[in-house]
């Protein structure tokens, strides 16, 4: 019968080989581990930045859909603007008929035959222009009606601006650290793009632009309706040098008046010798000033160029303004 299988006894010379052994296998991972570290840190950070980079968008990104809107705005705003002007030259015509029959009437035939006899001051003009202004519009009236068509528009044009820029504070929103706009109420915001706004202003070296407001839709209105008297007939001396700039000396209120003056002038012409319908001609008449005044001459010079000029300028400006206001600049 066999006994227990004994193990070979291993000498010490053995255990000291392998224990050295396995510390210069520690050793030598120890060492690769130490060497790979720096090669895969930079890799590590990377990745964490630019997964912060992806949660902090570009902040001009966020920007442009609300300028975009903005702009969309205020370019439709301008056929909103227009609308009051349509209207008069429209009411006006509902009073060619009575005006006519003033002028065909016994009263004005009577002022006729007055202004033949001698050494009498001419009444009959005087009868036309009146009734004109009785019947149809004071010069005033349209002076009025077309500064009303460029402030109402600058005034839609501050309110689109003010509700982009909610807009875009709430776009914000998210990224309180990155964008202090955040943090502004209401009031302040508005502030701080007026702020940022004016700076623009300064910088673009846009007088006209750069006009308060009032003096602002006054230049604006005596351009277009300085095109319309030129356009009627009124003498380019009458209005001064330069023609077209003719408020700049006379005022827009004399510059109304001379378009007025030379519509009366027509009337007069007609009444001389009759050719058609008086009320039909005078709306005709009224029609074709109504075009001059909203779109000019071929399309220029009207308030509807004048608005979109004064839009494309505003557009700039409002981007420059919206990234001050966001520390882009």
């Amino acid at each position: 019968m066999n006994g227990p299988v004994k193990t070979p006894a291993v000498s010490t010379q053995a255990r000291l080989l392998l224990a050295s052994l396995g510390v210069i296998i520690a050793l030598s991972a120890r060492q690769i581990y130490i060497q790979t570290l720096p090669l895969l840190s930079p890799a590590t950070s990377t990745a964490e930045n630019s997964a912060s980079a992806e949660a902090r968008p570009d902040p001009e990104k966020i920007a442009r859909p609300h300028l975009d809107w903005a702009a969309d705005q205020t370019d439709a705003a301008i056929e909103d603007s227009l609308l009051p002007v349509r209207t008069f030259f429209r009411d006006a015509k509902q009073g060619t008929a009575d005006y006519a029959a003033d002028l065909l009437g016994f009263r004005s035939k009577m002022k006729i035959v007055w202004d033949t006899l001698p050494l009498t001051e001419k009444v009959h003009p005087t009868f036309v222009r009146t009734r004109f202004e009785e019947k149809i519009f004071k010069p005033a009236d349209l002076e009025k009606i077309v500064e009303q068509s460029v402030s109402g528009y600058l005034q839609q044009v501050e309110g689109i601006e003010g509700e982009m820029l909610v807009r875009l504070r709430t776009d914000m929103a998210d990224f309180p650290d990155s964008y202090p706009i955040v943090d502004l109420d209401r009031a302040a915001l508005k502030k701080s793009y007026e702020e940022a706004l004016a700076v623009a202003l300064e910088a673009s070296g846009d007088d006209l632009t750069h006009a308060g407001s009032e003096l602002l839709v006054s230049t604006v209105a005596g351009e277009v309706l300085t095109i319309v008297a030129l356009r009627i007939g009124v003498s380019a001396g009458i209005l001064g040098a330069g023609g077209a700039s003719g408020t700049v000396t006379l005022g827009v209120g004399v510059v109304v008046g001379l378009i007025v003056d030379q519509v009366v002038s027509f009337v007069w012409d007609w009444y001389a010798d009759p050719q058609g319908n008086l009320a039909a001609t005078l709306n005709s008449k009224l029609d074709d000033m109504s075009l001059l005044v909203v779109t000019g001459p071929d399309g220029r010079g009207g308030i509807k160029a004048q608005l979109q000029k004064l839009a494309a300028t505003r557009a700039k400006l409002r981007r420059e303004a919206i990234m001050n206001v966001l520390k882009l600049q």
